[in-house]
């Protein structure tokens, strides 16, 4: 294969590709971190499109995704191409104005993306690998926090790729120990920060993850919602029309049930103290592979009630 002159090495860039190829992550399997990842991400900045990608000699290779339909572009077509010059985020409200990227395949396509955020993937030796990336096919003005949330992601990137490198089998668990420890801590923070409720279900139906906005809309601590299912009566789930809201048929758990997501699902739930509090639901499944569901994510957040919407008297 011809690789563009633009793309041919010098000693940075024969380096870059080098520390790429060692930490192996071109062309594997999908993986529950990176899967979780960037479908945590699309629930923080809302952002139609969301990936994490690796630039190689000449190809654009993407380990995760939601919103795309491509797993591999060529390297001359890539926003992310763009990104990997620098250690700061690259921040595009729109492309079309853009000097770098005015002429990209994809600004002129039918499906276009327009603005663009990208934070580089930077290895402990300063190789740039790659890009944790959020896109829109319109113009965007990207928030602070966007910028800082998606900065975030592509460090827990490539501490997870190093950690996973460097634990060699003399002490394996020692460092994949302290790495993924690292990588909760950062993902519980960002967990934290983020004003949507946020609830995570294994395969059981049994809710194992929190966040503080989850406690605070549904009145309860997290040891009052840990291990609860969807069944339980003491939510007092409720339909817009006021009929009980059977377990089996909650968002989450349909989910679990048949993979597919569910978006601004309304329902009406008891707080201990006895009163009403109206939520939208989305959620998402997570894999461990690409055949079978073993967790879900459920992302809500407290809305008035609407017109039409029936509280029991």
């Amino acid at each position: 294969m011809t690789i563009p002159k633009l793309f041919l090495m010098d000693g940075l860039e024969k380096a870059r590709i080098d520390a790429l190829h060692r930490v192996g992550i071109l062309d594997t399997d999908a993986e529950e971190f990176f899967d979780d990842a960037v479908a945590l991400l699309q629930r923080i900045t809302d952002a139609p499109m969301v990936f994490v990608s690796f630039i190689d000699a000449d190809r654009q290779w993407i380990k995760a995704q939601r919103g795309l339909a491509v797993q591999e572009t060529p390297r001359s077509h890539a926003f992310c191409n763009v990104t990997i010059k620098s250690d700061r985020p690259l921040v595009v409200e729109d492309a079309r104005e853009h000097p770098d990227l005015a002429d990209n395949p994809y600004v002129r396509a039918a499906e276009p993306v327009i603005a663009y955020l990208g934070a580089p993937v930077v290895l402990s030796g300063g190789h740039r690998i790659g890009a944790v990336c959020v896109a829109a096919p319109e113009r965007h003005l990207w928030t602070a926090q966007d910028v800082r949330d998606v900065a975030q992601v592509a460090r827990m990137v490539a501490r997870h790729l190093e950690v996973r490198h460097n634990a060699v089998e003399r002490d394996q668990k020692r460092f994949l120990e302290k790495g993924l420890k690292s990588l909760e801590d950062r993902m519980g923070a960002l967990m934290s920060s983020m004003a949507e409720g946020i609830v995570m279900m294994g395969e059981s139906g049994a809710i194992f993850a929190t966040n503080p906005a989850a406690c605070r809309i549904l009145g309860r601590t997290e040891d009052e919602i840990f291990g609860r299912g969807s069944a339980d009566p003491n939510w007092g789930a409720i339909r817009t029309t006021g009929e009980p809201y059977p377990g089996a048929e909650h968002p989450i758990m349909i989910t679990l049930r048949t993979g597919e997501a569910q978006a601004d699902c309304p329902m009406g739930v008891l707080r201990p103290s006895g009163e009403r509090v109206w939520i939208k639901i989305n959620t998402q499944s997570i894999r461990t592979d690409r055949q079978r569901v073993r967790q879900a994510l459920a992302v809500f957040r407290e809305v008035p009630r609407e017109a039409g919407w029936v509280e029991p008297g």
